[in-house]
Formats: C-alpha cells, sequence, structure tokens
C-alpha cells in the first residue's frame, strides 16, 4: 500500500499552463477524493479513489485464484493462507477509498494495518508451502508496531510523514522476510529454472521501494521540487503496489501451480517411465527425454516424431497385435490402450517396451484429439519370465523320466495343505491333476487310507515342527485300483 491518509485535504494550487507551481509543503494526507493527477495541459488523467479502488482488484484476483485451486487440490493449506491474506488486502483498500465517511479509526489506522496484517498472512502462507509452521514472532511484532503507530501519530499527535515511514518500513520488513523465505526453496531445488529466482523479485522490489520511501520522506519530509507535484507522487505511488500486488499474485500462484508440477516430474523420474502425448488430427508425438533414452537417442535425434515413427520402431512380429489394441482404443472399443511389444534399440538389439495410454480429449464429433501415455522398460521383467518358464519346462521333462511325483508342499499358517507344484506323475499316484492340489491338498488326502491318514498328517506336522526330513510309508486307495502302498520323502 505504502501511503496514508488522514481527513484533510491537499491545498493544490493548480496545474497546466499559466498555473502556479505546487506548494512546498504537502498538507494533510495524501489525495484529495476528488483530485486528479494533471498533465501539462491540465487536463485529468488519473482520480485517485478510483486508483485505490483498482489496488484492490489483484488482492481479489489472489482469493478467487487461491479458491479454485483449493477447490481442485483440497491438502492446499498454504492456499488458504494466501487467499485470505488477499481478501483481508482488498479490505483494506476499500476502507480506504470511502475514508471520508468513516471516523479516523477506520479511515487511518485499520485499512493500513489491514495490508499489514495481509502481508504477514503471505509470509504464513509461504512458511507453509516450505513445510513448516507459521512463525509469528516477526510478523507479529511488526504488525504490533504499525498500529501503535497509527494510534499515535493519525488519532493523537497526527503526523503525516511518521505515518508513511512506518508502513513502509512495515512493509520493507515483511517483503524482506519473504524474499529470504524463498531462497532456500531456490537452492534446494537440484536442477532449479530461471523463473525460481523472479518468484521473489516482486516482493524484493517493493521491499526496495519502501525503504526508499521512507529514507526519502524522513530526509526530504514532504518537500516537492518543480517538478512533480504532490499528486503525481502518490500516483505513482500507488501504480507500484498495483503492480507489485500483481506480479506477488501470479507468483504465489505459480509457486502452487509449480510444485504440483514437479511432483508429477518427481513421479516420473523415480518410475522411470517415458512419457508421450500425441495430437492425432496433426500426427505430432511429444515425448520425454526417457522414452528417447530407453531406446538409446536423444529426443534431438528422433524429433520431429509422427505415430509413424514409433510404429517403424516396433518388431514386426508384434506390429499387427499393437495396432489393433491401438485401433480398439481410438475406436471406443476398449477403456484404455495397454499392450506390450517390442521396440528397435539404436544399437540394434530389441527392446521389450510396456504400452500404455489412453485418449484425454475427443472432437466435437466424436473422434480422438489428443492421447496420452507411457512407455516402460519391462525387458528385465519378460527375461526373467522367459527364463523361469524355461527352467519350469526342463523341470517338467525330467520330472516325466523320474517315477513318481516331484512336488512343492505348503503347510499353511491356518494348518491348510497345498501342493503349488506337482508333476504329472501325481496322476499315478493319487489319480488327480496337477491342478486339482494347486490351492488345496484335500483331494490328496481323501485318497490316503483311513487307517493311515491322521499318522501322515501327524508325521508332516512333525516335520515341519523340526525341520526334519520327511519320510513315510502309507496306503492309498484309489478308485479303479483299490488299496496301494506309497512311499513319500520331503526335505523342508
Amino acid at each position: 500500500m505504502g501511503q496514508t491518509w488522514t481527513a484533510c485535504r491537499w491545498y493544490r494550487v493548480g496545474c497546466g499552463p499559466g498555473r502556479p507551481g505546487p506548494p512546498d509543503r504537502i498538507r494533510g494526507g495524501l489525495a484529495d477524493d476528488n483530485a486528479s493527477v494533471c498533465g501539462e495541459s491540465g487536463g485529468a488523467m488519473l482520480d485517485m479513489q478510483t486508483l485505490v479502488l483498482v489496488a484492490a482488484l489483484p488482492g481479489l484476483v489472489l482469493a478467487w485464484s487461491m479458491a479454485m485451486l483449493r477447490r481442485r487440490a483440497p491438502a492446499l493449506p498454504e492456499a488458504a493462507w494466501w487467499q485470505a491474506a488477499g481478501l483481508v488486502i482488498s479490505i483494506g483498500f476499500v476502507l480506504i477509498a470511502v475514508r471520508e465517511a468513516l471516523p479516523a479509526l477506520l479511515g487511518i489506522v485499520v485499512p493500513n494495518s489491514l495490508f499489514i496484517l495481509g502481508l504477514a498472512g503471505l509470509l504464513a502462507g509461504l512458511q507453509v508451502h516450505q513445510g513448516r509452521r507459521p512463525r509469528w514472532r516477526l510478523s507479529g511484532a511488526v504488525l504490533a508496531a504499525t498500529v501503535a503507530g497509527f494510534v499515535w501519530y493519525g488519532l493523537i499527535a497526527p503526523d503525516t510523514a511518521m505515518r508513511i515511514i512506518i508502513v513502509a518500513l512495515a512493509q520493507t520488513i515483511l517483503c524482506g522476510a519473504i524474499v529470504l523465505e524463498l531462497r532456500p526453496r531456490a537452492r534446494a531445488r537440484s536442477h532449479p529454472s530461471a523463473f525460481d529466482a523472479m518468484v521473489g523479485l516482486p516482493f524484493l522490489l517493493h521491499a526496495v521501494a519502501m525503504a526508499a520511501r521512507a529514507v526519502a520522506t524522513a530526509l526530504f519530509d514532504t518537500r516537492i521540487d518543480d517538478f512533480f507535484s504532490a499528486q503525481a507522487i502518490q500516483t505513482t505511488a500507488m501504480l507500484e503496489v498495483i503492480v507489485f500486488l500483481t506480479l506477488a499474485s501470479v507468483s504465489l500462484n505459480t509457486l502452487i501451480v509449480g510444485r504440483a508440477a514437479r511432483r508429477v516430474d518427481d513421479v516420473i523420474w523415480a518410475t522411470r517411465v517415458g512419457t508421450w502425448d500425441w495430437s492425432v488430427p496433426a500426427d505430432v508425438v511429444r515425448i520425454n527425454d526417457r522414452w528417447a533414452g530407453m531406446l538409446g537417442y536423444t529426443r534431438a535425434e528422433l524429433e520431429p516424431i509422427t505415430s509413424r515413427t514409433w510404429l517403424d520402431m516396433v518388431h514386426p512380429d508384434d506390429r499387427p497385435g499393437l495396432q489393433r489394441t491401438l485401433a480398439d482404443h481410438l475406436e471406443r472399443r476398449a477403456s484404455d490402450y495397454e499392450a506390450e511389444a517390442r521396440l528397435r534399440h539404436k544399437d540394434g538389439h530389441w527392446v521389450w517396451i510396456l504400452h500404455r495410454g489412453r485418449v484425454v480429449e475427443w472432437t466435437a464429433d466424436g473422434r480422438p484429439a489428443r492421447m496420452t501415455g507411457t512407455h516402460a522398460d519391462v525387458t528385465e521383467r519378460v527375461t526373467r519370465a522367459t527364463e523361469i518358464q524355461a527352467q519350469r519346462n526342463l523341470l517338467a521333462n525330467l520330472a516325466q523320466q523320474v517315477p513318481g511325483v516331484i512336488y512343492q508342499f505348503a503347510l499353511k499358517a491356518d494348518g491348510t495343505m497345498c501342493f503349488p507344484f506337482a508333476s504329472e506323475g501325481i496322476r499315478e499316484i493319487y489319480g488327480i491333476a496337477p491342478d486339482d492340489v494347486k490351492t488345496d491338498a484335500t483331494p490328496a488326502q481323501d485318497r490316503i487310507h483311513p487307517a493311515d491318514v491322521d499318522r501322515v498328517i501327524a508325521e508332516i506336522e512333525e516335520s515341519a515342527r523340526m525341520l526334519s526330513p520327511w519320510r513315510s510309508e502309507y496306503r492309498v486307495v484309489l478308485p479303479d485300483r483299490g488299496v496301494s502302498w506309497r512311499e513319500g520323502h520331503a526335505m523342508p
């Protein structure tokens, strides 16, 4: 805000050719309600009361934008602080605009105090944004000093110059504290952007302007040289405040939006996936560095990228299935797009890629307009799965050559049993299929002779408890072969 008003008026001699110049000293407050800033031609340019009302708009815009962000992402406590601060600042300017209809307390002390309280709210919200609890020691001291100074120099011993100095110094201190709060944030980023340093620039410039105004007021009191009118000085100060609040609102919105964008980037980096964004009508594909890097390229080597660029990289055996899956989604036969296919690496080998995506924008006539998705390198998983399947096939082939059954037996915590793996020989031993006992061993237990089943189970439980080898001879009853003897061996 940077200026104060009293119930007094300017004693303006006049402006324009042939009129006397401005007086040597300013008497009273900053501007008359009906005063205008005059150009050399003497015509009215800016009405101060209108300018004050305009100054309330940036605070309202800040409050509105924070309210919108909170609706989209409720877990934004800093937005609540900044929303309240914007409203408080706007109320202060409205009170200033109608000050002549108010008592001196509401016209002088409250508006300037509200502006300082609003700046304190911006500082508190920034501390919350940084992950800390608001610290009110500095802000509280500045606010208390401002209120006390305005009560004394506004109501008890009126002094316009002292009020200007007090409110200017208060803004300097709080804006300087905001700049200091922003510095650790810029250093904490591993790759700070150029805009990081710009976020605190409005607060820094306003702090410098207010410090300069306090010094100038203290040194020169209210004397004005021949080149400036009093109203021109006040208008310039008010315009500076409007620019400051506007840029500060942009900066604070950028902090929140920028953090959301960085969180997405951090998640993408942590998951090591490549991202793509396909403008379907223009057939333009935008990718990130990871997308290109998993195939051994840089983005510059691949761009510009079209759907043909991508399809040409796909293994010929995988291309038809991948195109069918994509077409099913584009034609709304599938809710999303997901498939695994091999893409050629720059070095010539094949990389298994998990393709995922969905259409996020449709044209008015129902055609796909924009599609986004990810690429994940699953070569290691596919290779491991292939190796495991090969080992299983080898084990199955060996098991067919071995008499009896090769199996894996599990005794669960609840006392139930199962055979997660059993070779085909189980058909000969128990007359059942491997899948019959994969999750429950009851079909095998039912084949054991009733006189032996309790003993066999007890021996299994003893082996599990003592971690000792299990060996048992017992009878089984098969429907088509009657009673036969079996011998079992296992190692826990």
